[in-house]
């Protein structure tokens, strides 16, 4: 205890435990918060992805090429709008990305869309993902 001295008594200016409680009390919930992130993240499954989006052809048109790609919904609820986002790779570079908006995918349900390129998508690699989910 620290404290000044007078003729009478000492009188304390700080009880060290009583400064010290609440900052125990925060590490020890910190601490809990810690392990319980730390548990579910080691003890959790990995999910298969919610959308799946796949190319099923790709066509040439007069301004280009069109990648033509199929999505599902794994989900129990329908989806507003996603997002579709493709990517032409050559060589482990981007050389070039276009993207759409899908609407009213229902639940448990496929969709289909297309991308547009002005690069011939053939002989080199897609990347497709569904991005930007909005629910009703």
């Amino acid at each position: 205890m620290i404290g000044v001295k007078n003729d009478m008594q000492t009188q304390p200016i700080c009880d060290e435990t009583s400064t010290w409680r609440p900052v125990r009390l925060v590490l020890m919930a910190a601490a809990a918060i810690l392990g319980a992130l730390l548990y579910i993240g080691f003890t959790r499954s990995i999910a298969p992805s919610r959308l799946s989006v796949h190319e099923v052809g790709v066509e040439r048109r007069a301004h280009g090429w069109q990648v033509l790609f199929e999505g599902r919904n794994r989900t129990d609820d329908p989806i507003r709008t996603v997002d579709v986002r493709g990517v032409l790779m050559q060589r482990g570079q981007p050389v070039e990305a276009s993207e759409v908006t899908v609407t009213d995918v229902s639940s448990k349900g496929t969709f289909k869309g297309r991308l547009d390129f002005t690069t011939d998508p053939r002989g080199r690699s897609l990347r497709l993902n569904a991005m930007n989910m909005f629910n009703p």
